[in-house]
């Protein structure tokens, strides 16, 4: 892949750490910025990533900074074309998405405000949870256009989802071709209309109520993974992340599922949500309206309107807590 300019990720954590890893061994940036809080955290590992290149074959250098409370070392991010938030707590064992939600939305927003001083004409994507919300706020603090601003949500729902189907009809992964829209969570529905078995539709191979069944067990794949991890270390997250950031650096006009902002699309207005869109230089070129049964359309309106009612909550939040 070509190397197209410098690529910054924010939170040198389990997740912000595989990030860098897939980025750096990829060759997508011609110089990778990790940033964390904690003094010492990025330049170590930048260090590791670095003395591994004689190992993988990669070029790209990587360069580590701590960013502290008075707004040092954001400096060494100037000038990004990417950058990659993946900064924020993650939730406690039995933490509602409310409460995950303030405990991350100061962070982000306030670290927003120092990254687009220094790079202003990046594309910031957001992989800290809860992404929808934490996207629109990263937008508004931000100021840049909404095309500019994307979270990573539906790509890994829909891998998850690719995954499970492949298990239960028994077949090599890449034979089939899955797509999940909504809203990351509880309101996540399977497009089953476009979900192929090597392009026979899945409708023609499985009974509704054995789709569903899936459908329900990806909603709550991730909550159950870090149950059983008690921790961070969770890799489909990154890597999914990772193939989203390079779209956008290969300028590949790939149409991926994301989360951006609707504005009158599927007849939708105002609300970040996961479909599918192209993606560029730029961000997102367009939205695709994705042909939608009847009931998926429905199904992806009702995930709307509850996010927007939780985005409108965050939104509150920002005002009370900027």
């Amino acid at each position: 892949m070509n190397q197209i300019g410098k690529v910054t990720v924010v939170g040198a954590g389990a997740q912000g750490a595989a990030i860098a890893q897939r980025l750096a061994e990829s060759d997508a940036a011609g110089l990778l910025v990790l940033a964390d809080v904690v003094e010492g955290r990025a330049e170590a590992l930048a260090a590791d990533l670095n003395q591994s290149r004689a190992l993988t074959g990669h070029r790209t250098p990587v360069l580590g900074t701590a960013c502290g409370p008075e707004d040092e070392g954001y400096e060494q991010t100037a000038g990004s074309r990417l950058v990659v938030i993946a900064a924020g707590r993650r939730p406690a064992p039995d933490t509602d998405r409310f409460q995950q939600l303030t405990d991350n939305l100061h962070t982000v927003t306030e670290l927003t405000r120092e990254l687009v001083f220094w790079s202003p004409d990046a594309v910031l994507l957001v992989v800290a949870n809860p992404v929808a919300e934490l996207t629109r706020a990263v937008q508004q603090a931000s100021g840049f256009p909404a095309s500019r601003v994307l979270g990573q949500s539906q790509l890994l729902d829909s891998a998850r989802f690719a995954h499970f189907l492949a298990e239960e009809l028994r077949v090599e992964v890449d034979r089939i071709r899955a797509l999940v829209l909504g809203w990351h969570g509880e309101d996540l529905f399977a497009v089953v209309s476009q979900c192929t078995v090597d392009g026979r539709p899945l409708a023609e191979l499985m009974a509704p109520e054995d789709i569903e069944e899936i459908v329900e067990r990806t909603r709550y794949a991730g909550a159950e993974l870090t149950s059983l991890l008690r921790g961070p270390g969770l890799r489909a997250p990154a890597i999914a992340a990772a193939e989203v950031a390079r779209a956008i650096l290969s300028d590949s006009g790939r149409a991926l599922p994301v989360c951006c902002r609707l504005d009158g699309e599927f007849g939708i207005e105002d609300v970040w949500l996961g479909v599918e869109a192209e993606l560029g230089a730029r961000g997102v070129n367009k939205v695709v309206e994705t042909e939608l049964t009847g009931p998926e359309l429905d199904a992806l309106r009702t995930a709307a309107a509850a996010a927007r009612v939780s985005q409108l909550r965050a939104e509150a939040l920002t005002v009370r807590t900027g």
